[in-house]
């Protein structure tokens, strides 16, 4: 794909939304409850983010659980249809392996359903709408569920404010449908691309191949989310459009 191009589902058949929904852990952690040892009030927070509060999963909490309960509302406001495709997109999954996705289709009876995982980070789910919208208008699925969950709280580091006042836990969910492309309710076009030459900007160092092939070149730290924010604000808003990803 390139970050020019403008894809678009082909001849008569598109994806239509059929349902919507959200979740968010009950916790609300507002910014005068924020760690002390992050020296920041609410005055600071608000000036550098607008954010006034966010919501963390409690303990023992998995991404899993966040995803389920956005893909069930997410059903339910679509008339409680049954999908032959799920997709998950996570970087902040329950487990290396095996994906996601097929466990929450098994947790939603949709046994025979194709499944799978995109990571992307925050991107993810611009990615998987691309996705499902394309599978299902190829013809190669009728329904999609496409949900997006993470847990950002147990991948920040404890010590990093600048990453832990901003990112937060939560789902989101989409139901879609065969239909005509360009009626009601479809989704009409993507721009989509990617920057990997601006991977150290967004990263997670450890926990993967890298690790494992060279254990000491490693801490315990790599293994949180890192962001030099920053140089990602600049970067996001002098890129040309579609050159984001």
């Amino acid at each position: 794909m390139t970050s020019a191009d403008t894809h678009r589902p082909a001849g008569r058949s598109g994806a239509v939304l059929e349902g919507l929904a959200g979740w968010v852990p009950p916790r609300r952690v507002t910014n005068d409850e924020l760690p002390a040892a992050w020296d920041v009030d609410d005055t600071w927070v608000r000036r550098r983010t607008g954010i006034t509060a966010r919501h963390w999963a409690g303990p023992g909490v998995r991404t899993g659980e966040l995803a389920l309960e956005a893909a069930v509302r997410a059903l339910a406001v679509a008339g409680n249809p049954v999908p032959d495709t799920v997709l998950v997109a996570t970087s902040t999954p329950d487990v290396p392996m095996p994906a996601m996705a097929p466990l929450l289709a098994t947790r939603l009876g949709l046994d025979r359903a194709a499944a799978w995982d995109i990571s992307a980070a925050c991107s993810g789910f611009g990615y998987g709408l691309a996705t499902a919208v394309g599978v299902i208008a190829s013809g190669a699925a009728e329904r999609g569920l496409l949900v997006g969950a993470e847990v950002y709280s147990t991948l920040v580091d404890p010590a990093d404010r600048s990453a832990g006042i901003v990112f937060a836990d939560g789902a989101g969910a989409v139901v879609l449908r065969r239909g005509a492309h360009g009626g009601p309710g479809s989704v009409l076009a993507f721009d989509l691309g990617s920057d990997g030459s601006g991977h150290e900007l967004i990263q997670v160092p450890g926990g993967g191949a890298a690790e494992r092939a060279d254990p000491a070149a490693h801490t315990p730290a790599d293994r949180h989310f890192r962001m030099r924010g920053r140089e990602v604000f600049r970067h996001a808003v002098t890129l040309p459009a579609g050159g984001q990803g």
